[in-house]
């Protein structure tokens, strides 16, 4: 007997002995309309149940952002976001000009050259050197991550006494 015809016939033998598992998760997955079956359930004939969908993630835009400090400080929402532009225009020069910028309570933006790797071409799979970049990263600074840690929003970023006092600093209060 040839190699090809072990093979083919191997293949049958297998494909007879599953025929009868999927017949029973599809029969299975008809008769309880509750139970979805996935691939896993091809290999046992007990239905799998399907996880509830997740809650989808609530995002918090530019535009919420801008709406949220025009409120809290009777502005129009024009000048909110004149402020909203500068703050973040300014974050985003100075990381161009390879500087840090510290907002003392919330976090840090930095700087960093990725190291250079190689990569494949997934269409050839010839392997491809990808050269070090400029990147930008965010660390949190502790009151920050203790808000995120705890779930609350309630301690604001002027509450930090650190915060306060660079402000009051650079204002020259």
């Amino acid at each position: 007997m040839s190699f090809a015809r072990s093979v083919l016939q191997s293949r049958q033998t297998a494909v007879r002995s599953i025929a009868p598992r999927i017949s029973a998760a599809v029969a299975s997955n008809n008769s309880n309309n509750n139970a979805v079956t996935s691939t896993a359930s091809f290999w046992s004939t007990a239905p799998v149940q399907q996880e509830e969908p997740k809650e989808p993630v609530k995002t918090f835009t530019t535009a919420d952002i801008v709406r949220t400090v025009a409120e809290t400080h009777d502005l129009s929402l024009a000048e909110s976001k004149r402020i909203f532009n500068t703050i973040f225009d300014s974050i985003v020069e100075n990381l161009a000009d390879k500087k840090v910028v510290r907002v003392s309570g919330f976090g840090t933006f930095e700087t960093y050259i990725s190291k250079a790797y190689t990569a494949r071409n997934p269409r050839t799979g010839e392997p491809l050197l990808i050269p070090p970049k400029d990147r930008a990263r965010f660390r949190p600074h502790g009151p920050f991550k203790k808000n995120i840690k705890s779930g609350s929003g309630e301690t604001s970023f002027a509450a930090t006494s650190s915060a306060s006092s660079d402000i009051k600093n650079s204002i020259g209060e």
